[in-house]
């Protein structure tokens, strides 16, 4: 639950279990307390953050103030220099990863829309068959059953 603040309980039983490497699926700032206090309380193996760390300016600055380093987690690339000072004038704040990915997204859909009418079939088998769209901000791989792929890496909490 990410408005959780106190883990401590279930984490004592995992470490109980005396496993090798505990992955933290959580998002927003409790991604963070729980990697705290899976420091604080001992435990030793490996630590692996999902993309909610990544995600979360929140669980990052707990992260940073506890002086956790060291452990993997899945991060996402910067965003493309363009989108990110337009975001920043419209906005006024900092885009995160996914407002470029969402932009992209719109981008495909109106392109598909225009070429072959609003007809919900019909624009879905125009961007199944795409394979690579290339928009303003960016580029966005679509498999022939339509899934797109969004760019991840494992990066080490420095």
């Amino acid at each position: 639950n990410p408005s959780e603040v106190d883990f401590r309980t279930h984490l004592i039983k995992l470490i109980g279990f005396k496993p090798d490497i505990i992955a933290v699926n959580s998002t927003g700032a409790a991604a963070g307390i729980i990697i705290r206090q899976i420091q604080e309380l001992g435990f030793h193996g490996q630590l692996f953050a999902n993309n909610g760390l990544a995600l979360s300016g929140d669980a990052k600055k707990i992260v940073h103030d506890s002086k956790i380093k060291g452990f993997r987690f899945l991060g996402y690339p910067p965003v493309n220099k363009l989108f990110h000072d337009a975001y920043l004038a419209q906005f006024g704040s900092e885009p995160g990863y996914f407002a470029q990915t969402a932009y992209s997204d719109i981008e495909l859909l109106s392109q598909a829309i225009k070429k072959v009418g609003n007809d919900p079939i019909k624009v879905t088998e125009f961007i199944k068959r795409l394979g690579t769209f290339n928009g303003k901000y960016g580029s966005l791989t679509i498999s022939a059953d339509g899934d797109i792929s969004i760019e991840t890496s494992v990066q080490i909490f420095e």
